[in-house]
């Protein structure tokens, strides 16, 4: 799924967004030979300047309005940064989506060739997907997942970008931004929560809380510096008082849990355009993948009637 980051919106089609969009949009289109030109009346006039000023917008906007995917990505003036969950926060990603997705839309099939067609085709679907995260799927309003995915902190622990004391300081200011993004996601919550988001909470925020009281003060023990330490110290401590209050704040909706955690027909097959640009009907896609259920199986028996013949 996405971005909510199973991600996400959550995350995965993030990461392929920016790679793509700095790989391939920021690319100036190589003009063709004379001898391949088409005629005047078939080839598009590519509006090199505007597009390229469309890409830059985005990507600047992209990486403003999702600084954990921005530092993941290599940005490291974002490190620590994590993004505004409040309810005017999400209503203008949302906003800033849709706005995106008009100035790039705006790029018509005669003002682009082929290659930047791709490229605008692509931006499109990625918005789109992050849309239906965070307008559609209700995971906002219901689901820890949509925002467990940013509140991870590994690349600080576990990636040598950077010395381990400039590391130890960008994680301790994520620890410092961690109680204000997890108020922020409990202010969003409409109680009752369906049973398996909050197993999936209480997992979630009791995993970080043990983990921080029990594994990262080692991570951090060689940095020698006092006054680091100290900071990092007190920033922990309200670190697993926020995630271990959150675990236990999910632990006691349990009575009130529903099972109300379907999409439905309808809202599953706008997933799948909106975040896949699959377009078939679902009976289509059921048929298809029950025959090829059906193919792997037959294979299967015929392998183990090879490999143990004569046994169930």
């Amino acid at each position: 799924m996405r971005a909510f980051r199973i991600h996400p919106v959550s995350v995965l089609i993030a990461a392929s967004l920016i790679t793509a969009v700095l790989t391939t949009g920021c690319r100036q289109s190589t003009p063709p030979s004379s001898a391949a030109t088409p005629s005047a009346s078939t080839s598009p006039i590519v509006d090199t300047a505007a597009w390229q000023s469309a890409v830059d917008a985005f990507i600047a906007g992209y990486l403003t309005h999702y600084p954990t995917f921005a530092a993941n990505a290599g940005k490291h003036e974002f490190d620590g940064k994590l993004p505004d969950w409040s309810a005017a926060g999400l209503a203008e990603n949302a906003r800033w989506l849709h706005a995106q997705r008009g100035a790039i839309a705006a790029f018509t099939d005669d003002r682009l060739d082929a290659g930047t067609r791709f490229q605008r085709d692509y931006v499109l679907s990625v918005i789109d997907g992050q849309l239906f995260w965070l307008e559609d799927s209700g995971f906002a309003y219901n689901n820890p997942g949509f925002y467990s995915g940013d509140l991870s902190p590994s690349m600080y622990l576990t990636r040598p970008y950077a010395p381990l004391p400039q590391r130890m300081a960008a994680f301790t200011t994520y620890l410092e931004a961690l109680p204000k993004a997890i108020g922020q996601m409990r202010g969003n919550f409409r109680t009752p929560l369906p049973a398996s988001y909050i197993d999936l909470g209480v997992n979630t925020f009791g995993g970080y809380a043990t983990f921080f009281r029990n594994d990262v003060p080692a991570i951090f023990a060689q940095v020698d510096d006092e006054a680091l330490q100290s900071r990092m110290k007190t920033a922990l401590d309200a670190a697993i008082q926020a995630t271990q209050g959150s675990a236990d704040w999910f632990a006691a909706q349990k009575p009130q849990a529903t099972q109300d955690f379907a999409f439905g027909a309808d809202k599953f097959a706008k997933m799948l355009l909106a975040t896949e640009r699959v377009g078939l009907s679902l009976d289509e896609l059921k048929a298809m993948g029950e025959a090829d259920l059906a193919r792997n199986l037959a294979a299967l028996q015929a392998a183990c009637g090879q490999y143990a013949a004569g046994m169930t």
